[in-house]
């Protein structure tokens, strides 16, 4: 088994985490990319160049960090998760489903919320948002 990949056996049967912590936590993640996005002038970086690096940044944010962690700085933010069904943290293609989903179904990803809790972009990527376990 594949330690480093696994989350915890807890989160094979967690529920669902509620729609407004999720929402919050994409607030949080919102506001962080605008922050980025209207600071970049005041460093000097504009035009293609820095048009480019903010498509970049956005394509690489979520689903990185998802990845990687389970978790962008909004889900940490709320104490929340990303895992797959199995329990573990989410591939790179669970990660890029989810966040192409997202992006093409924008907030009403997030009020077709399907049987058990789960968005439709999490329902096709095969993944849950569920509490940080307590340690």
């Amino acid at each position: 088994m594949n330690e480093g990949k696994t989350v915890s056996i807890f989160l094979i049967g967690a529920d669902p985490v509620s729609l407004h912590k999720r929402v919050y936590a994409l607030l949080v993640d919102t506001l962080l990319i605008m922050a980025v996005i209207f600071l970049g002038p005041v460093f000097g970086l504009q035009g293609k160049t820095f048009a480019l690096m903010i498509f970049c940044f956005l394509f690489v944010y979520d689903p990185l960090l998802i990845f990687l962690f389970g978790q962008t700085a909004g889900h940490k933010l709320m104490k929340i998760v990303v895992v797959g069904n199995d329990g573990r943290k989410p591939s790179l293609i669970q990660a890029y489903i989810r966040f192409i989903m997202k992006c093409g179904l924008g907030m009403l990803s997030f009020f077709t919320m399907m049987h058990k809790g789960l968005a439709i972009h999490d329902y096709l990527s095969k993944t849950k948002v569920v509490d940080v376990p307590v340690k």
